[in-house]
């Protein structure tokens, strides 16, 4: 799961949370036993500790959710996304580009077929766009499948994806689909839109050698 770490409405809302929350159902449809990953990408990729499987919910609530400042100035974070802020330097400019490469060297170890679901939002630059699809060019090979998904509206990778497929076809590891809306009631239906969020990564699965198909 790869979630953006430049917003801070993003935190405060909750709305990282509910989409973390989203990824383990998917995680628990497409492979229950497999490994379940975590990063948030700002300018740099970072890869956040395993979560206790056992405790899921602590564990999205600690490090997607940021609550009301406290009342006493001197009062110490409570969540461990905020103890970590600097590190990983929160609320600056994020690249998507950054975090394809780090995903594709971490996988270089454990080249089983990995699902990505990679939450995008906001507008690039014209550069950052073109490096956006030199990473993916260069990952066209991989055993990553990138399932981009968020508001196309607020997003120059939804709205220009086709355009991407179009150019370079032999790119077939990706694809873009709407984001999760709370408010949305078809949204609510965690399992249907789960199962459809998959479909793109299993008709892709179907076309690896078979030893490759074991999912990580």
């Amino acid at each position: 799961m790869a979630l953006p770490g430049d917003s801070r409405w993003y935190f405060e809302s909750g709305y990282l949370a509910f989409v973390a929350q989203r990824a383990v159902a998917v995680q628990r449809l497409l492979n229950p036993a497999g490994d379940l990953q975590f990063w948030l990408y700002t300018e740099s990729a970072h890869r956040l500790p395993p979560p206790e499987r056992s405790d899921l919910a602590a564990f999205i609530q600690d490090w997607f959710r940021i609550p009301e400042k406290p009342l006493l100035a001197d009062a110490p974070p409570p969540h461990a996304i905020q103890r970590s802020s600097e590190e990983l330097r929160l609320f600056e400019r994020r690249s998507v580009p950054a975090l394809i490469e780090a995903i594709v060297q971490e996988n270089a170890a454990d080249p089983r077929p990995t699902l990505v679901l990679f939450l995008v939002h906001g507008d690039e630059s014209d550069e950052e766009n073109r490096n956006i699809a030199l990473a993916l060019d260069a990952a066209a090979d991989e055993s990553v499948f990138w399932q981009f998904f968020g508001d196309p509206d607020d997003s120059v990778l939804g709205r220009r994806i086709g355009e991407l497929r179009r150019e370079l076809p032999h790119i077939e590891n990706m694809d873009y689909a709407l984001g999760w809306d709370p408010a949305d009631i078809q949204y609510r239906l965690r399992a249907p839109y789960s199962r459809a969020l998959t479909k793109p990564f299993k008709k892709w699965l179907k076309n690896l050698p078979d030893e490759s198909k074991k999912v990580r």
